[in-house]
């Protein structure tokens, strides 16, 4: 799956310039499938406009709730927070897949 030119150009030319990228697919749309659109856009994110893995799975934890406000309060481990936390068999800063 693959984003049009145009978007990935845009994502970019914002990431070269320092703007935070928060990755979450436009749904609900019916042609994609939550949690799994999510993983293709990670996927886009390193494989198409250049963000390391890191980058990109920042986009999808610690950025997301940094833009809405609460950067504490989801997506983070202290005490409180709510957050998800998912035990993987394989490094995702090596292999991006490993979060799928």
């Amino acid at each position: 799956m693959s984003a049009p030119s145009d978007n990935l150009a845009a994502a970019e030319r914002l990431f070269e310039a320092g703007i935070t990228l928060v990755a979450g697919t436009d749904t609900p749309n019916l042609l994609l499938i939550p949690g799994s659109a999510l993983h293709d856009e990670l996927r886009i994110l390193v494989d198409e406009v250049g963000l390391s893995s890191f980058e990109a799975l920042q986009t999808a934890t610690t950025h997301a709730p940094v833009m809405l406000g609460r950067p504490t309060a989801i997506g983070s481990l202290v005490d409180g927070a709510g957050a998800d936390l998912i035990v993987v068999d394989a490094n995702p800063l090596e292999n991006l897949n490993a979060v799928r």
